[in-house]
């Protein structure tokens, strides 16, 4: 049996895997001019979906961050482990501390 195509699956397998691999990365919330961590990009990466890119849209039951007065501590724990509001956990997506820091202080500064 001539079996010319095996070798070629075998390819697009592998360079499919490769992509989806990648593609899963972590992406990079590091800002472009100083190189540290920027609390916005992680804010619009994980956050606009719902509470909307100035933090007022409460989308579904989200907060209104504009008008939200919780202190770092309580801000954190929403991050990382959600709300009875349906809010997600994102513990397994933000992992590193100077993100979740850099998340908290831009969500402040959603205020008015």
């Amino acid at each position: 049996m001539n079996r010319p195509f095996l070798p070629k699956a075998i390819l697009f397998a592998a360079i499919g895997c490769v992509f989806l691999l990648t593609s899963c990365s972590h992406p990079d919330f590091s800002s472009d001019e100083t190189g540290r961590v920027d609390g916005e990009k992680i804010y619009t990466y994980y956050c606009t979906s719902c509470h909307g890119p100035t933090g007022d849209r409460g989308a579904g039951k989200a907060a209104n961050l504009i008008e939200s007065r919780m202190e770092d501590r309580d801000i954190r724990h929403i991050i990382l482990f959600g709300a009875p509001n349906g809010m997600a956990a994102y513990q397994s997506m933000i992992k590193e501390e100077e993100e979740l820091n850099a998340l908290v202080d831009y969500v402040k500064t959603l205020r008015r």
